[in-house]
């Protein structure tokens, strides 16, 4: 990629509007959250033929995006911070960040739950579903990261040196507040319909709230600006809106 393509790229992204991305996360979850009777009676399963072209072309993506990663220049690329990111943490906060490693983990964790508490007949529909808006989700964080290479916050630290680590330089936007995000959109979207149990209801509800931690987390551990928190939600819950509704079935 030539520094020209990159600097258009970044220019545009140093740009990014905070406010509309709030604004169309909190549209987004209203959506989820608050629903409507079409939201509750929606049915959702396995579409063969659609189910096989996405799974290909993840593959493909993901292979061609471990290539381009081995291919990475390690140099962090420093961005202009706008106000609302100068609320980061310039200091990596180790604990915080194995904290939110964690309420990763259990969000993945309630989100697969959910599977048993499901009827047997939506169980694999619901595991298809899971697995591809993670899937999808996971690999348009990393081809963004690959294209912008953002400086994580920590690297502002006084003092801190350049390790020539890529994990450095792969900021934006937040993988981990995505794909969390994905799984509990896609379990809160199962678990709102009419006759699901509280079971269900409690699992979808409690991946929702390990996401929302995860992504608090990552602002105090040191590890993203605001607007990366915000964009990985963002992209996240999109991501698995349009992707579980492709499975709607009347």
């Amino acid at each position: 990629m030539t520094n020209t393509t990159k600097s258009i790229i970044s220019k545009y992204l140093t740009q990014f509007r905070i406010c509309a991305s709030v604004k169309l996360t909190l549209l987004l979850l209203c959506i989820i959250f608050l629903g409507d009777n079409n939201l509750k009676s929606q049915n959702y399963a396995v579409k063969p033929t659609y189910d096989k072209i996405l799974y290909g072309s993840l593959i493909t993506m993901s292979a061609t995006e471990l290539w381009l990663t081995n291919k990475l220049n390690a140099t962090p690329h420093h961005w202009t911070v706008n106000p609302i990111d100068k609320l980061a943490v310039n200091q990596l906060n180790t604990n915080l960040a194995h904290t939110a490693d964690a309420t990763a983990g259990a969000t993945m964790l309630l989100s697969s739950a959910l599977t048993l508490a499901l009827p047997q007949n939506e169980r694999w529909g619901y595991i298809n579903n899971l697995a591809q808006n993670i899937w999808i989700t996971g690999n348009t964080v990393q081809l963004v990261k690959i294209l912008v290479q953002r400086s994580r916050p920590y690297t502002n630290a006084a003092g801190y040196q350049f390790t020539g680590k890529k994990d450095d330089n792969y900021s934006f936007f937040s993988g981990h507040s995505a794909i969390t995000a994905a799984a509990a959109t896609t379990a809160l979207m199962y678990a709102l319909r009419n006759n699901q149990t509280n079971t269900v209801k409690y699992l979808a509800y409690g991946a929702g709230v390990a996401s929302l931690a995860t992504a608090t987390l990552r602002i105090f551990a040191g590890k993203h600006y605001p607007s990366d928190v915000l964009t990985g939600l963002l992209v996240g819950t999109g991501i698995s809106i349009f992707n579980t509704q492709m499975h709607y079935v009347r």
